[in-house]
């Protein structure tokens, strides 16, 4: 799911598609839905905040909205924090670019 986890990208796709159906309804003039209004804050509680903030960071670090306490999300945080620290040491050696050049072909 590119990266952001089945749970997150679901939560995500879900929160877009109510998020549409309550702009076309303001759009249409229509009045609040109070269930479709709930079902959007019951989504969006859901979503916190997936993000590697570090100061002067070497590397872009990542953020989007997540199930942050959701088991996959904690694996994904855990995942990324290996492969963050793997690049880090391939940036520290002379021939990073061989290494990086590998690795695609790998």
């Amino acid at each position: 799911m590119l990266g952001y986890g089945e749970r997150n990208a679901t939560l995500f796709q879900e929160r877009f598609d109510l998020s549409h159906i309550v702009s076309k309804r303001n759009k249409d003039h229509l009045l609040p839905d109070s269930e479709l209004a709930a079902q959007l804050n019951f989504v969006e509680a859901q979503l916190g905040d997936f993000s590697e903030f570090e100061e002067a960071p070497a590397i872009p670090p990542l953020y989007f909205l997540a199930d942050t306490s959701h088991p996959e999300t904690i694996e994904l945080k855990k995942l990324y924090a290996k492969d963050r620290q793997k690049i880090e040491e391939m940036q520290k050696k002379p021939n990073f670019m061989d290494c990086v050049l590998q690795r695609l072909v790998e």
